[in-house]
């Protein structure tokens, strides 16, 4: 069992490392991987729950885009009365307003591209 919580910890300080790796918070980085190093699982976890979840990073971007024409086309989306067309159109802008973000250098959400490009190929190639 300590094995299989070892194994995800080191999972998700893994794919974390990924997003974050050239960002401010590699400091964080660097203390999650002493306080593994050294078998502190406690403040391993503790650290790790301070960087951003990918909740927190949609959040932060749904606020950037509050003002702008997609946020109107992602509510109708979330209603239910997008046409196909309407939810490629606001999914595909999201990820253009992602890129931008992360063009200025905030690359933390480099970690959603990949979710919402998914959701693009889904929409065209899936369901």
């Amino acid at each position: 069992m300590i094995e299989t919580q070892t194994d995800r910890l080191t999972e998700r300080y893994e794919a974390l490392f990924q997003v974050y790796k050239d960002t401010p918070r590699r400091a964080i980085l660097d203390a999650i991987e002493q306080a593994m190093l050294i078998g502190d699982r406690e403040a391993a976890l503790l650290l790790l729950n301070d960087l951003d979840s990918m909740e927190r990073l949609y959040e932060r971007i749904f606020e950037f885009i509050k003002d702008k024409p997609v946020f109107k086309t992602l509510k109708k989306i979330k209603s239910g009365k997008a046409s196909r067309y309407e939810l490629l159109k606001g999914i595909s802008s999201l990820f253009t307003h992602i890129s931008i973000e992360c063009e200025k250098g905030e690359t933390q959400y480099e970690a959603l591209l990949k979710d919402v490009y998914d959701v693009i190929g889904d929409k065209l190639y899936g369901s």
